[in-house]
């Protein structure tokens, strides 16, 4: 089985821009909408609905999103398979695994839909918006509907990931299309959930709450309101044997008993006073164990697929499920598919805008003004790391939906193997440096030209898309801006792990910082005199300071050294920059106080750095009080109003923007 992907007409990307493209000035032609609407409609780009995609569904004004994996031909089941993600900072780790248990049930005849609750994902709203918890379970019913229709199956299944697995448990029982629920290391209640939310605040205070009494209870990047948290603490798992009214009389599938699956982590099991009443319900509840959460969990880039536990899964749906050669005709319903949402003064479509050898390919998300509105410039977001298409936080998301409300047209992309994009041949996915990623990164500026009429995008990236931007403008990407917000690598070597570099960057970043000023510190000295601060630790850290500084000597010799013949090493940042600003390349850098990019970035690019800032080819901006992803939903904000200005023409500085110039931080 292949990743679900737009079906779209088979035709080649026409060519997008001219090899040297003019100078832009940041002022672009008004480009009318049908443009944009004649140009995708070309390549099937249109409102219809398709099998076998990703795609918008549910209310028209209000939409959710989801991806439809269709059953292997020949061995459909009669049951389709509802997956409901965990939320927040979960959702973003999990979502892989997800997408290959989706992808693994469909290939068995399951009909599969993984979707973004309301106000997650690519779904319409915001974790603030009122009613959070009445909407998710709304957009679970909803897309219960939708998949019925749409799969043809009158039974349904809910395998729910964490918090999905308790919103699942509130309409598992009322719903008689529903025959099985079955929840993956599930939530128990609502109550131990905010439990779990502060303590996470209490271990890292920079990036959440400690306190249940505030407004907002931040976790992990993302926020519950206290409506939320109020409507969240009474759910638990006893709804799945709470008999509803009339709820399962007369059930249209014939089948009395609710059949109910618990996998269990095997080293926190599911507490005996919570499967006590679920025993007794009247429904028949199997509890497995599983291992690999924790891997499963892991941040996005280091996430594994728990295989076993899939096959778990795999299993239980089959045995439940029969062969779907005598099943009777699906109710009318909505259908699912649509490829495009109008919503909120803003149009998305789902787009492929990378090609291969049978056609196009890769995923994204188009993100462009409303009708009657004009474009003012086009934008490039890229994927931080291995997290998915929406960013973290839901950053891209926001950005995206931002920036398009105010005229500009915005692709989210999915580079190879990440996200909705399947992996090139021969590669496997999460891959976060990938050998493809510039030429992708390339490819999709050209396509982002073509269909907008904007000769030349701007790109932004956060991280690992820092490094991709820099490194497909270096390309000759047909590009006016980089936007490079935390950078930690300026020249990948695969050779390396990607932890280790990371890791390194931070170690001289911190060692630079000391040794800039810190060492004039007499108190510092004193420490260590006195032996509160080990004099082993602080030789080790200069040892290991004089050694990376004496290496990038060497290496700066040799670029000086390939420029004496005429040639540039690609370890060669100040003069691949200083060739961005002769191809008249905005080189904007973005930092959180305390990342090492500065440093790294001052090494690496040496004096022509401080040439460039001087010619306001390169500018540098600070968020204060902020750490590498923007966890915290104020430093979210003061980054999002410093992009702002980098990217929207004609904005002004906002003094409450809280970022400063680097001139500032001298």
């Amino acid at each position: 089985m292949a990743w679900p992907a737009p079906a779209i007409n088979r035709t080649a990307l026409k060519p997008a821009v001219p090899a040297n493209p003019s100078v832009s000035q940041r002022r672009y032609p008004h480009v009318p909408a049908d443009l944009v609407d004649s140009r995708l409609d070309q390549q099937g780009l249109g409102d219809q609905a398709l099998d076998g995609q990703a795609a918008f569904f549910g209310p028209m004004t209000r939409p959710l999103f989801g991806c439809y994996h269709p059953p292997e031909p020949g061995i459909e089941r009669d049951i389709a398979v509802l997956l409901v993600s965990a939320h927040g900072a979960e959702e973003l780790s999990a979502s892989r695994t997800l997408r290959h248990l989706a992808v693994d049930l469909a290939g068995a005849g399951l009909p599969t839909l993984r979707f973004d609750l309301d106000g997650c994902g690519d779904a319409a709203g915001d974790d603030l918006d009122p009613g959070r918890v009445p909407a998710w379970l709304a957009s679970i019913g909803t897309a219960i509907d939708a998949l019925r229709s749409h799969s043809g199956c009158r039974r349904g299944a809910l395998v729910g990931l964490r918090l999905g697995a308790l919103l699942a448990a509130q309409l598992a029982r009322a719903r008689p299309d529903v025959v099985l629920w079955a929840g993956v290391a599930p939530v128990v209640s609502g109550r131990q959930y905010l439990r779990e939310l502060l303590a996470l605040g209490a271990l890292h205070p920079a990036q959440g709450t400690v306190n249940d009494a505030e407004p907002l209870l931040e976790a992990a990047g993302f926020a519950y309101t206290r409506a939320t948290r109020e409507a969240l603490a009474p759910l638990g798992l006893e709804a799945l044997v709470t008999p509803v009214p009339g709820a399962r009389q007369g059930n249209e599938v014939g089948l009395d008993a609710l059949r109910l699956h618990i996998f269990q982590r095997d080293e926190m099991p599911v507490p005996a006073r919570v499967l006590a009443p679920l025993h007794s319900g009247g429904s028949t509840l199997t509890v497995h164990g599983f291992t690999g959460f924790a891997a499963m969990m892991d941040l996005p880039h280091a996430s594994q697929v728990p295989q076993a536990l899939l096959a778990q899964l795999r299993h239980c749906l089959l045995a439940a499920s029969a062969p779907a050669g005598a099943m009777a005709p699906p109710p009318r319903g909505p259908r699912f598919g649509r490829m495009q949402a109008r919503w909120d003064a803003i149009v998305e479509r789902v787009v492929q805008p990378l090609s291969t050898a049978t056609g196009p390919a890769g995923f994204g998300v188009l993100s462009l003004p409303g009708a009657g509105q004009p474009m003012r410039g086009s934008v490039l977001l890229l994927n931080a790391g291995a997290i998915r298409h929406v960013g973290p936080s839901r950053l891209h998301a926001k950005l995206a939906r931002r920036w398009a409300a105010r005229g500009m047209a915005v692709l989210r992309l999915d580079l190879s193997g990440l996200g909705e994009s399947a992996p090139q041949p021969g590669q496997t996915d999460n891959q976060v440096y990938s050998t493809s990623a510039v030429a992708e990164v390339v490819e999709a500026a050209r396509w982002l030209a073509y269909h907008t009429g904007i000769e030349r995008c701007q790109v932004v990236g956060l991280c690992a898309g820092a490094y991709h931007a820099l490194q497909a403008a270096m390309a000759g990407a047909a590009v006016e801006q980089v936007v490079a917000i935390n950078p930690l690598v300026f020249h990948y070597d695969p050779a390396v792990p990607i932890t280790s570099q990371a890791m390194n960057a931070y170690q001289a970043g911190s060692v630079a910082a000391v040794l800039s000023g810190g060492w004039r510190d007499a108190g510092l000295w004193q420490r260590v005199w006195r032996g509160q601060l080990p004099w082993a630790k602080v030789s080790g850290l200069l040892a290991g300071y004089v050694r990376v500084r004496l290496l990038r000597w060497l290496q700066s010799m040799g670029c000086a050294a390939a420029r004496l013949v005429g040639k540039t090493r690609p370890c060669d940042l100040g003069a691949h920059l200083e060739a961005l600003a002769a191809r008249q390349v905005q080189m904007s850098f973005v930092f959180a106080t305390g990342e090492p990019g500065p440093q790294l970035l001052a090494q690496l690019g040496g004096r022509r750095v401080r040439v460039l800032e001087r010619t306001g080819a390169l500018r540098q901006q600070f968020i204060a009080d902020a750490d590498h992803t923007f966890t915290r939903h104020a430093a979210r904000q003061r980054l999002m109003a410093t992009l702002d200005q980098l990217v929207l023409p004609d904005t002004a500085p906002d003094a409450t923007a809280g970022a400063s110039p680097r001139t500032t931080q001298r």
